[in-house]
């Protein structure tokens, strides 16, 4: 239900509403809004999943000039069984991809059975079938050619939000796994008290927290773009089309790294529960087969990545973003920790670094090298989470003892990260002399947090 709620209120509404005209937003918004309508979105086909703008529908002009025939058939849509407008993608003879709103009620408008999917079982995913359908010229959504623009930015946000949908996800399966763990018993013990579950549940709960901060940053920016925005000014879409994109690049990392975190969250919680979680009876084996097309949606990790960099290019290119170095790890001054702080920046350093020297190695080209923008983008990453729960650790009361073991526990790794990814010779300067990780401070760090977790039968933040 979540999805299906997601889909309609998310990327099926937010074209309509950043792009559509007075009369479009009137005749359809309310209805969306109340739920007497249920919206999908028609992006993908057989053929052009990741590659959306190589759509095959094609949309015809009359000889009148008052409707346009849509034909074609498109794949993956959620809500299809039973929605009652499509923001519908379709190529334009001469003028290119465009978007069109589409009732169910055209003439036909039809929708095949629902697929038989791995996981998501209780919402509708089905083709939708374009015969010569007439859409009114009226109906057309946002520029002719343009329409890449309502498709791209409602992807920004939906990002966003399957970010945000697994977060959510992430605790309840940590949760789960917290209470099975506390029940369970081998070896005439709780499989609470073994050293490697408890790990697991640790760790599980570290990388929930980076999430976390990673979503309600993002989720901060988003709001004061937003509510800066007067709905009553003639400009208001083109700002709120201009806020969204703003934050495309923090909204495709936070996707990326919430839909890995919740593929290792499932898959630990799985693992914890032994033979009974590979069992329909219990609540992990759904999760297990759910979780899987999260890194599939709203355009798959891969794309992500790549436009994570892409996008860092292009405002290179527009000034908007300058690729010197940050300043020299000695002018940070030590604080309360001292360490947290020298090694978040240095992994923050540390990927503006390898992401200049990419630049600098291959130029326009970069983008051709898939596999060296892929590391550039795990480190942009990596940053980003890094960054944002040290941010969120400076404000938290009194520093508490498990956010500061979990904060030092990820940078750890996030810095072990940087030190992996040997593209270029990294810079003298940021490298952190005498800076040692020894083995049994990461585990007393993971363990403070798995203590927590267990006391608290789940996530303790």
């Amino acid at each position: 239900f979540a999805i299906s709620a997601g889909v309609h209120a998310g990327v099926a509404t937010l074209p309509l509403l950043f792009f559509g005209t007075e009369a479009q937003k009137s005749q359809y918004l309310p209805r969306l809004a109340t739920g007497e309508w249920i919206g999908a979105f028609a992006l993908s086909e057989a053929n052009s999943g990741s590659d959306a703008l190589s759509a095959q529908a094609k949309a015809v002009l009359s000889k009148d000039q008052t409707h346009y025939l849509l034909n074609g058939t498109k794949m993956w849509i959620t809500n299809g069984a039973f929605a009652d407008l499509f923001t519908v993608f379709a190529q334009v003879e001469g003028a290119g991809f465009t978007a069109f709103l589409v009732e169910r009620g055209f003439a036909g408008v039809s929708a095949s059975r629902e697929e038989e999917k791995l996981g998501l079982r209780g919402s509708s995913t089905t083709r939708i079938h374009l015969e010569n359908v007439a859409v009114p010229v009226e109906n057309v959504l946002g520029e002719i050619g343009k329409g890449y623009r309502p498709a791209l930015y409602a992807l920004n946000l939906g990002r966003f939000a399957i970010a945000a949908t697994a977060l959510g996800m992430c605790k309840e399966n940590l949760r789960i796994a917290t209470l099975y763990a506390k029940e369970r018993k081998q070896f005439g013990r709780k499989i609470a008290e073994f050293g490697l579950i408890r790990a697991k549940l640790g760790e599980m709960a570290i990388r929930i927290y980076m999430l976390e901060s990673m979503v309600y940053r993002t989720a901060g920016y988003l709001d004061s773009r937003f509510s800066a925005i007067d709905t009553n000014d003639s400009g208001a879409q083109e700002a709120y089309r201009a806020a969204s994109e703003e934050y495309a690049i923090e909204c495709a990392i936070c996707k990326v790294f919430g839909t890995e975190t919740l593929d290792f969250v499932v898959d630990e919680a799985l693992q914890i529960h032994g033979g009974y979680g590979y069992s329909e009876e219990f609540a992990v084996a759904q999760a297990y087969r759910d979780a899987r097309v999260f890194r599939i949606f709203e355009g798959t990790n891969e794309i992500n990545r790549l436009t994570i960099v892409d996008q860092l290019l292009r405002r290179h290119k527009t000034g908007r973003l300058a690729l010197e170095m940050e300043p020299s790890l000695s002018e940070i001054t030590g604080t309360e920790v001292e360490w947290t702080d020298w090694a978040q920046a240095a992994v923050r350093a540390r990927a503006r670094s390898h992401f200049a020297q990419s630049f600098a190695q291959y130029g326009a080209t970069l983008m051709a090298e898939q596999e060296t923008v892929a590391i550039v983008a795990d480190l942009v990453i990596a940053a980003y989470a890094a960054e944002s729960s040290w941010l969120r650790f400076r404000q938290a009361p009194k520093h508490l003892p498990i956010t500061q073991a979990a904060v030092h526990s990820y940078t750890s790794e996030a810095f072990h990260l940087t030190n992996l990814a040997q593209i270029h010779t990294i810079t003298p300067s940021l490298a952190l002399p005498g800076v040692v990780f020894p083995a049994n401070v990461i585990i007393a760090n993971r363990r403070q947090v798995a203590d927590a977790v267990i006391d608290r039968g789940g996530y303790p933040w």
